[in-house]
C-alpha cells in the first residue's frame, strides 16, 4: 500500500512540477519522497521509476496524439527504428530510469541517518 501511494505522490508533483522546472525535477522529486516516505532500496526504485516514467509516456503520448505524429515522425528519423511508439516507449523508459536512480539516491541518503537495529544472539 506503500509503494502505490508513493508512486502516485511522485507521479502527482512530477506532473504538477514539470510545468516550472526542468526535466530532472522528477529525480528530485523521487528523492525527497524517498527521503520522506522510508522504506526498501528496491521499493524505493521501483516507485520512482513507474512514478516518473508513467508521467513521461503519458504526456510523450499526449504530445504525439496532439500533433497527429507530426513531430515524432520527424525526430524518429535520427535514430536506428523507424516507429513513432518505440520513441514514447524510449522516452518513458530513459524517465522511469532517472526517478529510479533519484529515489535510490533519496533512499541511500536517508539510510545515513538510520539508526540499525543491531542483531542479537537470539533473534
Amino acid at each position: 500500500m506503500k509503494l502505490i501511494f508513493r508512486i502516485i505522490i511522485i507521479a502527482l508533483f512530477t506532473y504538477l512540477m514539470s510545468f516550472y522546472f526542468p526535466w530532472w525535477v522528477g529525480m528530485v522529486i523521487a528523492g525527497v519522497i524517498s527521503i520522506l516516505i522510508y522504506s526498501s532500496g528496491i521499493s524505493a526504485i521501483i516507485a520512482g521509476f513507474l512514478g516518473v516514467g508513467s508521467i513521461w509516456f503519458g504526456y510523450s503520448f499526449f504530445l504525439d496524439n496532439s500533433s497527429n505524429s507530426f513531430f515524432s515522425e520527424k525526430i524518429v528519423e535520427l535514430f536506428p527504428f523507424n516507429d513513432p511508439v518505440m520513441l514514447i516507449v524510449l522516452s518513458g523508459i530513459i524517465g522511469g530510469v532517472s526517478g529510479g536512480f533519484g529515489a535510490l539516491a533519496g533512499h541511500t541518503f536517508k539510510g545515513l541517518f538510520v539508526k540499525r537495529k543491531s542483531k542479537s544472539l537470539y533473534s
